[in-house]
């Protein structure tokens, strides 16, 4: 748009184009043709079957009659071959009879006044959703609102006369009273922002959470419409980015899945597993299992895109998808695929590496859904207990914490330890019975929760309390209710050296001394208390400063740690990532360059994004609480790095295997405890397996290349 003499304006329509190109596209039919070439060059897997029940979506869309006939056919008959059961694409004659039934409804209702959500424009987005909902003549298997959308920022809620009236009035509704706030009236409360934290905040800390309500405001309004609009009444949902995996906090972008989805504001979950420049695509899992904690009070489905270009790798998708499956996800959507003529993503299409890797993975989970659909993980013995209130005091400050608690959750993961996340309404509510282990990190605890935490440790319970955690209550107030009611003595939080931003920058972090071969990063504090016969004194740093502790207290256990293992752990598997690079493939060997093979990481040829291998030492010191509680986790391997989960339904249970050590096993030993003796017991890759059972674990034995799942049928 220009201004002045001669000034036009120049109008992009996405997906309208002029009568003669739509004609050349009808007539050229070399993308299918090479496209065909290709796909016949890729052997079927000779296991499992297309899946008839677990959606596995196809991020392609071809619409009717722009093309010469056959080409749409075609192409839709290679995606079927590849064994996915759904497309973005309405559902027509042509996908039924190649065998579709997922298919994602879109609205594309987003409208508002003023850039804010609680100024939503009701009817024309009633309107939009209803033309929308109005084509479809089947129940579509998920409605999709939004992509990566996130709450609006301080800045607007300051602003905004609507938001400012809203926040008073919702204060009250959550008995803050004007006091509290330190105001004189209500008509002195505002919304404020980050550069007012400090002087006010009662207000901030409340401000955060009041653009996550407006969010979920909008968002309820978004799924109420649609599943109206839409026949089925079918889940709704947006695509998350997964800024949880980015900075390691819900709030970097204002997405706090617990507020959102416990509110009912969402009724499926969903995000990416994009994991973009985080330390390892790994960490795709933790985001998974946050998904899964805010989704587990309402029954909410979960969903993930697996992303399959941009770089990702045969090996680094299949890993990134398993990651999800064992994380009991409901649906998977390849995401982006093409064809690349009529779509504006670059894809996966004409890349065989990747069509022999999805050819697989729909193979695999064909050959487990009969058992996977309807499978649940059993709550675990061990739980980490995720601070939203850290989270919104620690975005935008520092990161430290947060990575600091996702890589340790990977530490655990890597031992086979399952872990359920517990959110802060969790804890006042009852979950921590039946738990045998907590991990808690980040400085801010509210100090309602001490109480529960405390009773529940000196009840037999074992704690682990990461370094400067629990040291301000919900206002950012210096506060030590848990360390006074446990009768611990910690002191000060000592910061060495900064970090905000993702993972894949930890190797930023300088090492600032040891303890017992780890290494100190980012932030450390002593334990300041005398040994006791309560009390037992270890891990002593390089100027004597005590940096762990094990406290008994009542019946129960209290492990203080005075540094940031967590960091240490992912930091050094990065520095031998990146100094060595991963081995490189066999050309030669398809099946070898294809699982293991990658082009993502920073060295030419190197096999995969993520690293393979992590110090034990801070692994070791992570499972502490696990060991010294006597958890037994219910599968567990003969090597570390492999992620193994269990899910259990009424006919019988499934072990998932994602090999993150990126190379072959010739003979991993795999127990499962189970409570009944499986009538038969199989591989979706290898079939039958033989196996034995004794004082309720079942053990087998096979080769893993990079994914598998075992079958125990009752």
């Amino acid at each position: 748009h220009r201004e002045g003499p001669g000034a036009g304006l120049v109008v992009v329509v996405p997906g309208v184009m002029s009568a003669e190109t739509a004609g050349e596209l009808r007539r050229d039919t070399s993308f299918r043709d090479e496209s065909m070439a290709l796909a016949a060059t890729v052997p079927e897997p000779q296991f499992g079957h297309r899946p008839e029940r677990f959606p596995v979506i196809l991020t392609m869309r071809m619409r009717p009659r722009l093309f010469e006939p056959g080409i749409r056919e075609d192409e839709y008959a290679i995606a079927a071959r590849m064994g996915f059961t759904g497309t973005r694409d309405q559902p027509d004659e042509l996908l039924r009879s190649l065998g579709f039934r997922d298919f994602v409804g879109h609205p594309g209702a987003w409208y508002m006044d003023e850039r804010c959500y609680l100024q939503p424009q009701r009817e024309k987005i009633a309107e939009r959703a209803a033309a929308k909902g109005a084509r479809w003549d089947q129940p579509p298997t998920l409605v999709m609102v939004m992509d990566e959308p996130t709450a609006r920022p301080l800045e607007h809620a300051a602003s905004c006369a609507t938001c400012t009236e809203q926040f008073r009035a919702w204060l009250r509704e959550q008995g803050v009273s004007v006091a509290e706030l330190g105001a004189a009236s209500w008509e002195d409360v505002r919304p404020v922002v980050a550069s007012e934290r400090d002087t006010q905040p009662v207000e901030y800390y409340w401000s955060q959470r009041f653009r996550v309500k407006a969010f979920a405001d909008f968002l309820r309004l978004q799924t109420e419409t649609a599943t109206n609009a839409f026949p089925g009444s079918p889940p709704t949902t947006v695509n998350f980015s997964d800024g949880a995996v980015f900075g390691a906090n819900m709030y970097l972008q204002g997405s706090d899945y617990f507020e959102i989805f416990r509110s009912g504001a969402l009724t499926m979950a969903w995000s990416e597993d994009w994991s973009n420049i985080a330390s390892t695509y790994e960490c795709c899992g933790w985001n998974v299992e946050l998904l899964q904690a805010a989704a587990r009070e309402r029954q909410q489905p979960v969903g993930m895109y697996v992303i399959s270009s941009y770089g990702r790798t045969p090996l680094d998708v299949k890993l990134k998808a398993y990651s999800s499956l064992g994380r009991g996800v409901d649906v998977l959507q390849s995401f982006s695929y093409g064809p690349s003529y009529c779509g504006h993503e670059p894809g996966w299409y004409l890349n065989a590496p990747m069509y022999r890797a999805w050819s697989e993975l729909t193979r695999e989970i064909g050959a487990a859904e009969d058992l996977l659909v309807d499978a649940q993980r059993a709550p675990s013995e061990v739980a980490l207990l995720y601070s939203t209130t850290s989270d919104i005091w620690t975005t935008g400050v520092s990161d430290l914490y947060g990575h600091d608690r996702m890589h340790s959750y990977l530490a655990l993961t890597h031992a086979q330890v399952p872990v359920d996340v517990l959110s802060e309404d969790d804890v006042l509510a009852g979950a921590l019975e039946g738990r045998r282990v907590l991990y808690l990190f980040g400085p801010n605890l509210p100090a309602e929760l001490a109480a529960p935490i405390a009773e529940w440790v000196r009840a037999g319970g074992t704690l682990y309390l990461g370094a400067g955690a629990a040291v301000a209550d919900r206002y950012n107030r210096p506060a030590r209710p848990l360390d006074e009611a446990l009768g611990i003595t910690r002191g000060e939080p000592e910061l060495l050296q900064n970090h905000t931003g993702p993972g894949r920058y930890l190797t930023n972090l300088e090492p600032q001394g040891t303890v017992d071969g780890m290494t100190v990063l980012g932030l450390r504090q002593p334990v300041a208390m005398a040994a006791s016969e309560d009390v037992a004194l270890s891990c002593e740093a390089q100027d004597g400063a005590l940096l762990s502790a094990r406290v008994r207290c009542g019946e129960g256990t209290v492990f203080v740690a005075g540094f940031m293992p967590g960091l240490g752990y992912i930091r050094e598997a990065l520095a031998k990532r990146d100094a060595e690079g991963s081995p490189a493939p066999d050309p030669d060997d398809w099946l070898d360059f294809a699982t293991r093979g990658s082009w993502s990481n920073l060295q030419p040829g190197a096999l995969s994004y993520n690293p393979w291998e992590y110090p034990a030492a801070e692994r070791e010191f992570l499972l502490q609480p696990v060991r010294a509680a006597g958890v037994q986790p219910p599968v567990t391997l003969s090597q570390p790095l492999i992620e193994a989960f269990l899910l259990q339904s009424e006919r019988g249970a499934v072990v998932t295997l994602a090999n993150y050590s990126l190379q072959p096993v010739d003979a991993l030993r795999v127990t499962v405890r189970l409570d009944r003796e499986p009538a038969s017991v199989e591989s979706v890759r290898l079939g039958a397996l033989e196996h034995s059972t004794e004082d309720g674990a079942m053990t087998v034995t096979l080769p893993l290349s990079d994914t598998d799942m075992v079958l125990m049928r009752w």
